[in-house]
């Protein structure tokens, strides 16, 4: 997965506050990656989700 996107909420942070985080997550799967895994886990994946590299 590969992260695209990181909300903080209040954008300001000072020691000891609360605040939460939104993070934004995309799944993605390389062509090297692809190679090493096995075909059931790599049919989950559509042809969107997979990049050269």
């Amino acid at each position: 997965m590969k992260i695209k996107e990181i909300i903080l909420e209040p954008a300001n942070i000072h020691a000891g506050s609360t605040f939460k985080i939104k993070v934004k997550a995309v799944r993605e799967l390389t062509y090297k990656e692809m190679k090493s895994i096995k075909v059931k886990k790599a049919k989950k994946y559509t042809c969107i989700e997979i990049k050269g590299g």
